[in-house]
């Protein structure tokens, strides 16, 4: 199919999907402004007022505390310089701070899909890849869902985004700075930062450490606790916590049922998961950006905890299934393409549309679409991940002489 062709697939494409992403944006934003009960507003104005969120947190859980602290379900479970960062947010008042977060969260989907766009495309492409592709994030469950709570992956994904193109074109400094604010929402950027061990970038990632670091400092002093408590204390809010659901396709859930040897598995494998990916981008790169940034991607979406609003990382392979469409250069491996699609079909939209359709009136097949959904999930997800370490690297090997 010539170029012309795969643009009128891609034309229709879009006529479809942009109903679907305007009642999408209207439901989150329905939802969600009244609600946005994951935004960090809360935990980030008492650390504004001098307070330490998470002890106050903690001491509501051992029952020192009558009323608890916080607002909404708004736990402190994010870093201390991740509420820092929210600061802007936090000086405003709860509604008129949902409202910015929304705008924020909004701008951070439209950018960071133009950062993928216009880095991965080539120019007489990149306006009906950002149109389809925005429309396609737009759409996803994923997204509603994010909006609907005001979480704090989309924004995130941008600044990280915003840093790997500042360290692209030699910014050190400034690419540093918003790492170092990407990782408010570490889970997911955490490791997408190993990109920048893959392109050399070792100093990036230092000065980002150290500048959070340094936030974590102010912080202290602003509170006048001992820094080595505000660093610990998010992880004990989250053990006492409040997490309270299994996630969505990581390591731990797969490996509930064996209890603790289960969990203490999960982390074995994680870390070993990470290790591998961080020697394969390291020292066997792809010539591919894009590939090593999907690669990471699918990590960061099983070795820690996610629910399905964090499942906006598929962005990330999803421009990579996108641009092997639109773009029949060489860069593009078409079989992981396809199973980058399908994995992205499936988690967007796939699991909505098995519980909303009229399928769910009729209980056993309704249960047994939704066992395959359950299975098919976690199968394309790793399967993906496999793929990429026995396809993707594979065209950096030198030629037989």
């Amino acid at each position: 199919m010539g170029g012309l062709g795969r643009q009128r697939y891609l034309w229709a494409s879009l006529v479809i999907l942009l109903p679907f992403a305007a009642v999408s944006l209207w439901l989150g934003m329905d939802r969600g402004l009244p609600v946005m009960s994951d935004f960090q507003w809360s935990p980030s104005r008492l650390l504004l007022q001098h307070k330490d969120p998470y002890a106050l947190f903690l001491s509501y859980v051992h029952g020192e505390l009558a009323v608890p602290p916080y607002f909404l379900k708004q736990r402190p479970n994010y870093p201390a310089f991740g509420l820092l960062l929210l600061w802007p947010f936090a000086m405003l008042p709860w509604h008129a701070a949902k409202a910015a977060w929304l705008l924020a969260s909004l701008g951070s989907a439209l950018g960071t899909v133009w950062l993928l766009v216009r880095a991965n495309f080539a120019r007489s492409n990149r306006a009906l890849a950002f149109l389809v592709l925005s429309a396609l994030l737009f759409a996803s469950t994923s997204f509603r869902v994010t909006i609907h709570l005001g979480q704090h992956g989309l924004a995130a994904l941008f600044l990280f985004f915003c840093a790997v193109a500042l360290a692209e074109s030699g910014r050190r400094r400034g690419a540093a700075l918003f790492l170092a604010g990407s990782w408010l929402k570490y889970s997911i950027t955490g490791p997408l930062a190993l990109y920048f061990l893959a392109r050399g970038k070792v100093r990036v990632l230092a000065l980002a450490a150290l500048l959070d670091g340094a936030l974590v400092l102010a912080a202290a002093a602003w509170t006048g606790r001992n820094p080595m408590a505000l660093a610990v204390e998010p992880l004990l809010v989250n053990r006492s916590g409040g997490i309270d659901a299994p996630g969505y396709i990581n390591l731990s859930q797969l490996l509930l049922p064996y209890g603790e040897a289960g969990f203490a598995a999960a982390v074995v494998l994680a870390l070993t998961l990470i290790g591998l990916a961080a020697c394969l981008v390291r020292f066997r790169p792809s010539p591919d950006p894009l590939l090593t940034l999907s690669l990471l991607a699918l990590l960061a979406a099983v070795v820690a905890f996610h629910e399905i609003y964090d499942m906006v990382i598929l962005v990330v392979p999803a421009t990579y299934a996108l641009r092997a469409w639109c773009e029949r250069d060489g860069r593009s491996n078409a079989p992981l393409a396809l199973l980058f699609a399908l994995l992205v079909a499936a988690v967007w939209f796939g699991e909505r549309l098995v519980d909303e359709l009229p399928l769910r009136h009729f209980g056993a097949i309704h249960l047994a679409a939704s066992a395959a959904m359950a299975w098919l999930v976690p199968i394309l997800a790793y399967g993906s991940i496999l793929a990429v370490f026995v396809l993707g690297f594979r065209r950096v090997r030198a030629p037989a002489a």
